[in-house]
């Protein structure tokens, strides 16, 4: 059995742009091949990161040579995929949101709890940026004495053409406001103190961070 861990990527779209690079260039990663939809797509980024690819996602997650896959797909498909994966024992990192329905995030916690020995991720890289980094010291610390609440906004725009470009944005599959950019100051929330509440959603996608006992 080899050393590395061998990789497979489903998606070889806008984002994977932030996935395929690292990998090609972390040691004891092997990236073994690369899924989309769009054969010419899936080639030029076998060929760019000297990998194979294929255009069934399915077979991906059965071959017995991968043992971690990265979910690069519409929001949608996310929760499918990852739970094949791990059903297929395979580790599973699916791009955020983790998935476009509550239920289906939660079945995708349940069968990660029935293969214990294998691990599911999902994508929150702005709980790394050095101000959510500082501002968990911050409130840690204490400095500034007991944490009460938060609002988080984002200002983050988004013109047409980001959603033109992809035609699952476009139409809106399995989407909600939530889900795309506010999704992030939810996931910086889970670093805060305290249990939070359901957060409200305002206008413009502008979020209100509950506050904690």
């Amino acid at each position: 059995m080899s050393s590395n861990i061998r990789v497979g990527v489903i998606g070889a779209g806008n984002i994977s742009g932030a996935h395929l690079p690292v990998l090609s260039a972390l040691d004891g990663i092997a990236l073994t091949c690369i899924c989309d939809i769009r054969p010419e797509r899936a080639k030029a980024a076998a060929e760019k990161y000297g990998c194979e690819y294929t255009t069934d996602w399915e077979a991906l997650v059965a071959r017995e040579d991968i043992d971690s896959v990265h979910v690069l797909t519409p929001h949608y498909l996310h929760a499918r995929m990852a739970i094949a994966c791990l059903e297929a024992g395979k580790h599973a990192l699916t791009e955020k949101p983790m998935a476009s329905e509550l239920a289906d995030a939660r079945r995708m916690i349940a069968v990660s709890r029935e293969h214990p020995e294998l691990k599911l991720g999902v994508i929150f890289q702005n709980r790394y940026n050095p101000a959510t980094v500082e501002l968990k010291k911050i409130i840690d610390s204490g400095e500034q004495g007991a944490f009460l609440g938060a609002r988080a906004e984002v200002t983050w725009r988004r013109e047409a053409p980001y959603y033109q470009e992809s035609g699952w944005r476009r139409l809106g599959h399995g989407r909600r406001r939530s889900a795309d950019q506010p999704g992030h100051p939810h996931a910086g929330s889970a670093l805060l103190p305290g249990r939070p509440h359901r957060p409200r959603e305002g206008p413009c996608g502008h979020h209100r961070i509950a506050g904690r006992n």
